[in-house]
């Protein structure tokens, strides 16, 4: 019987192979290779009886930091959306909810839940300015960095003027965040790349997005703030090595635990 690092290690082999063919693969045969890659590692989990839905605490203190964006009028387009823990709290208090995921051709639909579309690759089959928020949640990491910009565009195709868009993703301060976090000091499985509030920030600007401005910390009452302060400090974290810079943050912050340091999610809003 293999045992629970075993199947970490034959993960990890897995997802290392699987980021080869993306890492390696052309702009035209990348669109379907994400969708094959992603059924691959969904069906070799299942077997092994590893998958698991989203954590409640998780949903919850996403719902908590979208809450002021929305009211009963917010057509909602949400990116990442996994087993749709989010959207089924978020639906009820919006207009729309639409969950962009590659099986939401297929999947039955009930009466009454979030709506679900299948992407074509990286594009959507939504008109132009159809949402009032985009919300891609841990969804970027996953990308081919080439792609980053595809992603940001078709944000910016399906937001109505000043719309706002939000992304979060593990922060690579404190990465890597994927199977490889056991292995290797940096990304090594399906975080194609893993970013930081000043790159992110930088592409999104790149892209048209205006103002762009960091999250405040999940579980709070949400508020934006400039990023100056928190480009600051990943400056000053990111020269000290992994131990001083754990030393510090306890220090600083004694109650916060992995994964809700301080920077350690990458939380933007932006508008178009």
């Amino acid at each position: 019987m293999k045992t629970e690092d075993d199947l970490r290690r034959l993960q990890f082999e897995l997802e290392s192979k699987l980021r080869a063919r993306l890492l390696e693969a052309g702009r035209a045969e990348r669109p379907a290779l994400y969708s094959t890659v992603y059924a691959e590692l969904g069906e070799w989990l299942e077997e092994h009886g590893l998958i698991q839905g989203t954590d409640e605490s998780s949903a919850a203190l996403q719902l908590d930091m979208l809450r002021p964006l929305v009211d009963s009028q917010t057509t909602v387009v949400e990116f990442g959306g996994g087993d749709g823990a989010l959207a089924a709290r978020l639906g009820p208090l919006v207009g729309e909810m639409v969950v962009v995921d590659v099986g939401g051709g297929d999947k039955p639909q009930a009466t009454g839940s979030p709506r679900r579309v299948a992407p074509n690759g990286l594009e959507v089959e939504l008109e132009d300015g159809s949402a009032d928020l985009v919300y891609s949640c841990h969804f970027v990491e996953h990308l081919h960095p080439e792609d980053l910009g595809m992603h940001l565009e078709e944000a910016k195709r399906l937001l109505r003027p000043g719309g706002a868009f939000v992304v979060v993703t593990p922060n690579r301060l404190w990465g890597p965040h994927d199977v490889s976090r056991d292995f290797l000091s940096r990304p090594g499985g399906l975080h194609l790349v893993e970013y930081s509030f000043g790159s992110l920030a930088r592409r999104l600007r790149e892209a048209g997005f205006r103002p762009v401005r960091a999250v405040r910390g999940f579980g709070t009452r949400q508020r934006l703030q400039p990023l100056s302060r928190y480009a600051v400090a990943e400056s000053v974290l990111s020269v000290l090595t992994p131990r001083l810079r754990d030393w510090v943050v306890r220090l600083l912050a004694p109650q916060s635990r992995p994964p809700l340091r301080p920077l350690e999610q990458v939380k933007l809003h932006a508008l178009r």
